[in-house]
Formats: structure tokens, C-alpha cells, sequence
């Protein structure tokens, strides 16, 4: 039987906008305010910011779903919308709790990423396990709330490695795939090492019960 998911589960909190979009707009528009210095950025740099830290699997119109977001945080209080003297549209937190509050209004689900990969080196050589080693380190990160690298010994499919990585909502994903040493171990590793691979990411989960 599959579990029947509730109204209010369906229901997105930003009309139009799904929940993992609106999640990391919403993470995104946060740290923009708190790294502006100020604690005021204006619109352009904050458009900027936004798209440079937001992933997305489907298509959309960032642009808009920006400012729908905007738009949703101010009406919970969360920003506020002022204007300078020559009409430029700033941004800041409406209260000293704002930061905490707009936590609390990213409500995507859980994110599973799951990656089959074929290396170029020898079973068991260590460069392999150099490979091992440095990708693990990369895995074990806060972004990550679990994850397992096995190594497959047989001989239905052509990829030697599994690894798993669940996230607690999209916001969390995001961070992961812009995280330095995940970009570095890319380049250094994943390109050069890896001969073929094959990826899922999903997006929400249902548990199926008999």
C-alpha cells in the first residue's frame, strides 16, 4: 500500500514555487543578507547571489520564483523591503530573530543522491584507495546526514561502487554541491579517475508498505 500523502504535504508554502526551489531560495536570500556586512543588500546583488547558489533539477524561471520567494518572506515578517533615495530596492531582516525564523520556513523533503561509479585503476591498488580515502573525507560533512560507500562484487552491472548520500531537505543538497573540497575532489579525482558512472537524485520519497 502506498502511504496517501496529506493536503498540507502536497501544499507548497510559496504558490507556484515547489518546496525544494523555495528551500534554497530561501537559504540563499538569508546568507545573502547576513554576508552583505550591512545587513543590507540591494536587489541586482541579491539576484546575483541567488542565482549563483541555486541548483535546479527541473525547469523554471529563477528570476520569478525569486521574487514570489521575496515576496513570501516579507509577508511573513521575515525581510523587510525599503527603498534608497534614488528608488534602488533594498533588502534586509525585518527583526533580530529573522535569520531564526526564516529557517523554519524551508519544509522541503528529505533528498537522497545515489551514484554508481566505475574507476580507471586496479582492484584493491592504491590508487584506488587513495581515491577511497579522499572521497570519503568529502562525504563526511554536516550537509550530509548519512551516507555508505559499498563496493559491488558482482557481476550484474559493470560499476564497482555505490555510494549513497541522504540530505534533510534540498537547502542541504545545495550546500553539499557547492562545498570547496566537494569542487576540488572533483577535479582532481572524479574526472581524471572515474572511467563511467551513472546517478538518481530524489527528489521526495514515499515508503511503500505491503
Amino acid at each position: 500500500m502506498i502511504r496517501q500523502q496529506s493536503k498540507a504535504e502536497k501544499r507548497t508554502y510559496v504558490e507556484g514555487v515547489s518546496t525544494d526551489v523555495a528551500d534554497q531560495i530561501t537559504e540563499a536570500i538569508l546568507n545573502g543578507i547576513k554576508e552583505s556586512g550591512s545587513g543590507v543588500i540591494e536587489l541586482t546583488s541579491l539576484m546575483e547571489y541567488v542565482n549563483d547558489r541555486v541548483s535546479l533539477q527541473q525547469n523554471i524561471n529563477l528570476e520569478w520564483a525569486i521574487i514570489r520567494v521575496k515576496k513570501s518572506l516579507e509577508s511573513r515578517g521575515v525581510i523587510r523591503i525599503t527603498y534608497s533615495s534614488d528608488r534602488v530596492q533594498l533588502i534586509s531582516f525585518a527583526s533580530a530573530n529573522s535569520a531564526a525564523i526564516g529557517q523554519f520556513a524551508t519544509s522541503s523533503s528529505p533528498v537522497r543522491l545515489m551514484i554508481a561509479f566505475k574507476l580507471v585503476h586496479e582492484k584493491y591498488s592504491s590508487e584506488e584507495n587513495q581515491f577511497v580515502q579522499d572521497m570519503l573525507k568529502v562525504l563526511n560533512v554536516p550537509y550530509v546526514e548519512h551516507f555508505e560507500l559499498i563496493r559491488n562484487n558482482g557481476k550484474l552491472n559493470p560499476f564497482e561502487f555505490i555510494v549513497t548520500c541522504h540530505f534533510k531537505n534540498y537547502s542541504a543538497f545545495d550546500k553539499f554541491i557547492h562545498y570547496k573540497p566537494l569542487i576540488e575532489f572533483r577535479k582532481q579525482y572524479w574526472d581524471n579517475d572515474v572511467v563511467d558512472h551513472t546517478h538518481f537524485i530524489y527528489e521526495s520519497q514515499e515508503l511503500l508498505t505491503p
